[in-house]
């Protein structure tokens, strides 16, 4: 199996306003993405890779001036 490893960035959705919110950003496989969703989906609030902590949620700070909360809803390629 070959490596996927490249620049991806794990993306939010702000439950107030749901603006995307890009949250860390790393050079990682599609596997280790899905390791992460299945610590997160097992119980963990957060989940720690070196370079970053990946959490279920974030705070978002929308553009009217609200503050929300963003969850977690995927991984894509860094654009």
């Amino acid at each position: 199996m070959s490596d996927d490893k490249k620049e991806r960035e794990y993306v939010y959705r702000c439950r107030l306003c749901g603006q995307l919110k890009t949250g860390p950003i790393g050079s990682f496989s599609t596997i280790d993405a899905m390791l992460v969703f299945m610590e997160l989906e097992n119980g963990e609030a957060s989940v720690y890779r070196p370079g970053a902590m990946v959490g279920k949620t974030d705070f978002h700070h929308c553009n009217d001036g609200g503050f929300g909360i963003a969850d977690l809803i995927g991984v894509r390629d860094h654009i």
